[in-house]
């Protein structure tokens, strides 16, 4: 009985922490290469990289919430990095400020583009 009950908690703590990220935009800098403003918006399922300046979509990936950790996959973008290719990030939401911070990546160029500043939430 007390594992059913854990395992509840857990299960609605996940819904919780994902409905937290869920269906935000933040905005910020990445380098990509260079220092670029940046907007970023979390849908249900789907994670977009924008360009702010003309907001071009530079990439497209599906994410998935575990704990404090985003796992991220990509679908499509003008990055190096391969399609399907995935890497986490440990993410912070403290009022309006997100804060993004690399936790594992194999592709170098993804790795190098965060920054330590944080992201600004966007009032829709």
């Amino acid at each position: 009985m007390k594992s059913i009950v854990a395992f509840l908690l857990f299960m609605c703590l996940g819904i919780v922490v994902h409905a937290q990220i869920a269906n935000t935009k933040w905005t910020g800098n990445l380098m990509v290469p260079d220092p670029a403003a940046v907007n970023l918006s979390f849908k249900a399922d789907v994670f977009e990289v924008y360009l702010a300046e003309g907001n071009q979509l530079l990439e497209t990936m599906t994410f998935k919430v575990s704990g404090d950790t985003l796992i991220l996959r990509k679908t499509s973008g003008g990055s190096p990095c391969p399609d399907g290719s995935t890497f986490t990030l440990k993410y912070a939401i403290q009022g309006e400020q997100l804060m993004l911070t690399l936790h594992a990546d194999d592709c170098a160029e993804r790795a190098a583009s965060f920054t330590k500043e944080p992201f600004t939430k966007v009032k829709e």
